[in-house]
């Protein structure tokens, strides 16, 4: 696509990213063999910002396309204090796609031509907030701490966004916590760091007894997700790369029949694709009438309905997704088995705006905290901020006064 070759943009990134987190003489340059960097941009003991050194060699070209431009000038406007944030990286990959208009043109194209999605999945991510991931991890994850339930100062220093609801400590001695659409890892490295501090305490236990399972069908995206968590386990004393499951299937988690479709879960964590059926190839379609009839209409709704059914009971399910299935006909069913077999424990309307750098009002989007149990005289806790134009403030207002 752009003159700027994929790998090495990103590659650039995590050594800038790295140097922040100064853990390049614990790396070293063996994990970077992209060629451009080998022969341009890395020498041995070298600290340089990258980033920049990256425009003045770009900036030497005679003609240089809009795409490297718009490229360029968003990695010169990311500041150091947000290049130390772990979600750097996934906002990096997701602009590096989401710039191209004629990448999404021609993935559009090998879709209707083809009958598949062939990398449609990269051009359709939409990057979580990350107090929203907060919002969703705390609020279900809250209830496997002891030391936070019987501790509420504690819980008041540490849980920005957690929602007292009136539930109980929950002992789980093999948590197991799946995120099926991990894209960059904003959910895993959240629920990764709430782990370590409030419920395990080793980082090693995490990955030993297999406490977080994670995947997606962008390999690329899910290889971002690899590097943060191995920087954090790292940062934690812990010399470990993890791999994150990338789906075979162009179906990905919708798929019955993969890999982590066989397991049962504690808590579902995830923020799925966004796709009307409509959209989408005729296989895939068939399949989800097939597989998910209440949710069959959209890929967000089918994976609501997959994580229904991969859930433990009394596990706990945290998403954002679509608002659609809260109004229209055609997710009554849906809206039935919900109220049926969960409680809702806490749900955010935002309307349009939620999701930074989306604009107009595309994705009008919920959040919501599940549990796979019913429970007499329960009430969630609910905010509307679909006027709000500062969310999260509106949000940690509300809460403050409840």
């Amino acid at each position: 696509m752009s003159g700027i070759n994929y790998q090495t943009y990103m590659d650039c990134a995590k050594i800038r990213f790295l140097e922040l987190k100064e853990l390049l003489p614990e790396i070293g340059w063996q994990r970077f063999k992209s060629e451009t960097l080998e022969n341009s941009y890395i020498s041995d003991g070298m600290r340089y910002p990258y980033a920049k050194k990256l425009v003045n060699d770009f900036g030497r070209k005679k003609q240089k396309t809009d795409i490297e431009m718009q490229l360029i000038d968003k990695m010169l406007s990311i500041s150091e204090l947000d290049f130390y944030k772990y979600e750097i990286l996934g906002w990096m990959h997701q602009n590096y796609y989401g710039l191209d208009k004629k990448f999404v043109d021609k993935m559009r194209q090998i879709r209707n031509a083809s009958g598949t999605q062939g990398e449609l999945e990269k051009t359709t991510q939409i990057f979580t907030p990350e107090w929203i991931v907060k919002y969703l991890v705390e609020n279900t994850l809250t209830y496997y701490s002891s030391d936070l339930m019987e501790d509420n100062e504690q819980m008041r220093d540490f849980c920005d966004y957690f929602v007292p609801c009136g539930l109980e400590f929950q002992a789980s001695e093999n948590l197991k916590i799946l995120e099926p659409c991990a894209g960059c890892g904003m959910f895993v490295i959240q629920i990764l760091d709430f782990l370590r501090q409030f419920i395990v305490k080793d980082i090693r236990e995490i990955w030993e007894k297999q406490m977080i399972t994670y995947a997606d069908l962008d390999g690329s995206a899910l290889e971002i997700t690899n590097f943060i968590c191995y920087v954090y386990n790292l940062k934690c004393g812990f010399d470990y790369y993890p791999v994150g499951f990338v789906y075979e299937n162009e179906l990905g988690y919708m798929n019955c029949d993969s890999e982590i479709s066989k397991e049962r879960y504690d808590v579902i964590l995830t923020n799925p694709p966004y796709s009307s059926c409509s959209n989408l190839p005729t296989p895939t379609r068939n399949y989800l009438k097939e597989h998910f009839l209440n949710g069959k209409s959209d890929l967000c709704t089918a994976a609501m309905g997959q994580s229904f059914r991969l859930l433990k009971q009394g596990g706990r399910l945290g998403m954002i997704t679509s608002e659609s299935w809260m109004f229209l006909s055609s997710f009554e069913n849906l809206r039935k088995q919900i109220f049926e077999d969960f409680e809702i424990i806490t749900m955010a309307d935002f309307g349009a705006g939620a999701f930074q750098g989306v604009q107009g009002s595309v994705v009008q989007s919920v959040a919501f905290a599940l549990q796979k149990e019913r429970m007499q005289d329960y009430k969630g806790s609910y905010f509307r901020l679909v006027n709000s134009k500062q969310k999260e403030r509106d949000f940690l207002r509300a809460k403050l006064f409840r």
